[in-house]
């Protein structure tokens, strides 16, 4: 479920005023008040990452944005630091940063528009900024370890996979190195640039057969935000 980030901007001991507030703690954003006016001024600010409570470098960050009681379209925001946040509908926005501060966070400033065109923050939320975790190498469905020769033979590439993250994220593979090391401890060490076997690599992969080893090292991968990471080596055992 994704986090919901509230700041209570005004305090009041009118009952209506304390019902609304419980309502809105348990139910936004499903409800939201209709009416606004400059006298009464709204209680919360409300801005959610729609993945989690982190922003991430170099992709699209989906941030929804609310004040209950002010209508979509007089509420603005924008990002403190670092990145910027552009407005795709009401209520919905993509922030993007690009480095991590020395706090490792940045924050959303909100805004309305009062009656007379001036506009008001109406408070401020934090956010933790992170880079993408490294992805895994992987040959085919593979990630290392045991593989029937039969299936690791016909394989044509390398490939890096982010597991388990809820960005559709893609890291393209630059280059890497091959060791063949045959059951006889002959070893051959090949390289390619890009995520595909050579012609030489092709050529081992077809005369190998169980017993043999391949271990893939010195992978490097370029990410979202352009940068180029050093991957952790893997190692294949036909069976």
């Amino acid at each position: 479920m994704d986090e919901i980030l509230i700041i209570q901007t005004f305090l009041s001991n009118n009952p209506v005023t304390i019902i609304f507030r419980i309502l809105s703690f348990c139910f936004l954003p499903l409800f939201l008040l209709s009416a606004y006016s400059q006298d009464s001024l709204p209680l919360l600010v409300v801005v959610s990452a729609d993945k989690m409570n982190v922003l991430y470098i170099g992709v699209d960050n989906p941030v929804s944005i609310a004040v209950p009681g002010i209508p979509a379209e007089k509420v603005s925001a924008t990002i403190t630091n670092n990145g910027t946040l552009k407005q795709i509908s009401p209520l919905k926005y993509v922030a993007n940063v690009t480095i991590v501060d020395f706090k490792g966070q940045t924050k959303i400033q909100v805004y309305a528009e009062m009656r007379d065109g001036s506009k008001k923050m109406m408070g401020e939320v934090a956010f933790r900024v992170k880079r993408l975790p490294d992805p895994v190498a992987m040959i085919g469905p593979y990630k290392g370890g045991d593989v029937k020769a039969s299936i690791f033979k016909v394989q044509r590439g390398i490939i890096a996979v982010l597991e388990n993250f809820d960005f559709d994220v893609r890291f393209n593979v630059v280059g890497f190195e091959m060791t063949y090391v045959s059951a006889e401890n002959e070893a051959v060490t090949l390289s390619a640039e890009g995520p595909l076997f050579t012609e030489d690599m092709i050529d081992v992969l077809a005369k190998s057969k169980p017993g043999d080893k391949f271990i893939f090292d010195k992978i490097k991968v370029r990410g979202p935000d352009s940068s180029i990471r050093l991957l952790q080596p893997t190692v294949f055992y036909l069976i």
